[in-house]
């Protein structure tokens, strides 16, 4: 879905995340921001993302997002692919 959203300078890395499904970790080129998007566990329709600062050398990323609270209901008929990719693309 956000693969061909997206634009080039965007990747998209499929990890393992902290609830069922997984996570899939958005990053920029040339920026230290980094969005974890994941289905929520309790509504699966609602996809939810936190943004975090995560510069390129250090082990772990800060322990408080920069944003969080993000997220989308796909029962939602005006929530398309890129309207979501949009919305990614406002955090970076």
């Amino acid at each position: 879905m956000l693969y061909d959203a997206l634009g080039d300078e965007y990747d998209e890395d499929v990890i393992n995340g902290e609830c069922l499904d997984d996570t899939i970790k958005v990053s920029k080129q040339d920026s230290t921001n980094v969005m974890y998007v994941s289905f929520d566990e309790n509504y699966p329709s609602v996809i939810e993302a936190a943004v975090y600062d995560e510069p390129e050398g250090r082990e772990e990323r800060d322990a408080w997002p920069i944003a969080e609270g993000i997220c989308w209901d796909m029962d939602d008929e005006s929530i398309t692919p890129r309207a979501i990719a949009a919305d990614i693309e406002k955090y970076f």
